[in-house]
């Protein structure tokens, strides 16, 4: 069996321009600021730690193959748009047990209400599609249209 290298691809979003840097090459980081370098002829600007939000690319696609990173909103029934995050997250397994896990899940809060589930890579793939991100589109999260 032969192992297939995995190289992390991240985009950044720079608050004080309110876009992203899609194709982020390098990153060089600073005491307190960061420089990018991205768009295949390297352009390169440096902005404060504070003004760039990097995602982590999950390495699969949409059921239309648009990459899907976090911060991303996806819906599987096109009602409900659900944030895909990366980190430390708790859930509730049958019967009331309490799990810890780490890695990418997508969060389906809403209000009040705090429900998580695993990001399932084939399932993902092939049901749910990318219909905006936190940064552009904050205002769709959970149904969206309140």
């Amino acid at each position: 069996m032969t192992e297939k290298q995995v190289v992390p691809k991240v985009r950044a979003w720079i608050k004080s321009e309110g876009c992203f840097s899609d194709y982020v090459e390098t990153i060089r980081y600073y005491s307190s600021e960061i420089d990018l370098c991205w768009g295949g002829i390297c352009e390169s600007d440096t902005f404060n730690l504070d003004d760039v939000e990097l995602m982590l690319y999950t390495g699969v696609t949409d059921k239309n193959g648009k990459e899907i990173y976090e911060g991303d909103l996806i819906t599987k029934t096109g009602v409900f748009n659900s944030v895909v995050c990366y980190g430390k997250w708790k859930y509730e397994e049958d019967f009331g047990a309490k799990s810890e896990s780490l890695g990418f899940y997508i969060d389906n809060s809403y209000e009040d209400d705090l429900w998580c589930e695993p990001f399932r890579y084939t399932e993902v793939n092939s049901n749910y599609e990318v219909v905006g991100n936190i940064y552009e589109n904050g205002d769709k999260v959970g149904y969206g249209d309140e």
